[in-house]
């Protein structure tokens, strides 16, 4: 027996107004269409500028700790939550020799017996500018889109 498809249920996901057509419509009309993607757009936006900013953050720390001269050194992991660093976000993770290091640009960081975070830089990196996190979170909205 074939039974007949009731859509009758639909709604439109803004207004939800009962939704007549197509049977994977989602919008009544282009006004809501246009309102839900301006919407996600901007939660991804949002959500790239503020990760942008944790990571410059943490750049600026590690700048801070780690001065001209030093290539690495050894800090408690409290003491660098204390400053403001977060741990969680990183621009690239890697395992060697069984180890796992994580990367903020051209620096990375371990975690070592005790609670303790071993920092070291790569000096041959060319160092971060302001103008690059702008053209970034410009090409990850763009990319998104």
């Amino acid at each position: 027996m074939c039974q007949k498809n009731d859509f009758s249920h639909r709604q439109c996901v803004i207004c939800n107004k009962q939704l007549i057509g197509r049977s994977d419509k989602r919008f009544c009309d282009i006004k809501c269409k246009n309102y839900y993607h301006s919407e996600v757009r901007k939660s991804v936006k949002t959500i790239a500028s503020e990760t942008m900013k944790v990571l410059a953050k943490n750049i600026i720390i590690l700048e801070g700790i780690m001065g001209e001269e030093k290539n690495s050194c050894l800090i408690d992991k409290l003491a660098l939550e204390r400053l403001g660093f977060r741990v969680n976000y990183v621009t690239d993770v890697g395992e060697k020799y069984g180890v796992t290091s994580y990367g903020v640009f051209s620096f990375n960081y371990r975690f070592v017996k005790n609670k303790k975070i071993e920092i070291t830089v790569d000096r041959k990196r060319s160092p971060i500018s302001p103008f690059i996190f702008k053209r970034w979170s410009r090409e990850i909205t763009e990319i998104s889109v």
